[in-house]
């Protein structure tokens, strides 16, 4: 069984070379979407299906075992698209969040950090528990409007 910090450490790489990079998934045949990250007997794997509605799971294996796994799902909350301003494009608000997942560190592996700002967007992260058993929301605000939530919870597994 991996240590916490190695673990963690692997968690954090999977993210920021994952989703939060912006590289281009694997599409799979039952329409979810793949991203994986390898390295010294761990493989990090992220799956989803959806977009602006969507829900997936991040699992790490040691040495072809499940030792971690998190569950995710969330969506847009807002879906206009305004040339004033008053609402962003899912384009720019997933953007934004790739940004703020970017950001995740070992000492908040989940998801994002606990706040990050830029332009008129801002992205909020609540956490409960540790590496070993956690539970989380996430939001993005717009000019102060929610525009995207998530909740997400995990742990790890034997």
């Amino acid at each position: 069984m991996p240590s916490e910090s190695e673990l963690t450490r692997v968690i954090v790489k999977g993210k920021k070379r994952g989703y939060a990079s912006g590289i281009e998934p694997k599409e799979n045949a039952d329409g979810s979407k793949t991203l994986t990250y390898s390295e010294n007997g761990f493989d990090y794997t992220d799956t989803w299906y959806g977009s602006d509605s969507f829900g997936g799971e991040e699992v790490v294996r040691f040495q072809g075992i499940r030792v971690w796994h998190m569950v995710y799902h969330g969506g847009l909350t807002k879906q206009k698209f305004d040339k004033e301003k008053q609402f962003a494009h899912p384009k720019q608000i997933f953007t934004f969040l790739q940004k703020a997942l970017s950001h995740v560190t070992e000492t908040e592996p989940f998801r994002g950090p606990s706040e990050f700002k830029e332009d008129d967007f801002v992205y909020r992260n609540t956490v409960k528990g540790d590496i070993n058993n956690f539970e989380g929301y996430e939001e993005i605000l717009f000019n102060g409007e929610v525009v995207h939530t998530a909740k997400y919870l995990g742990g790890r597994v034997d």
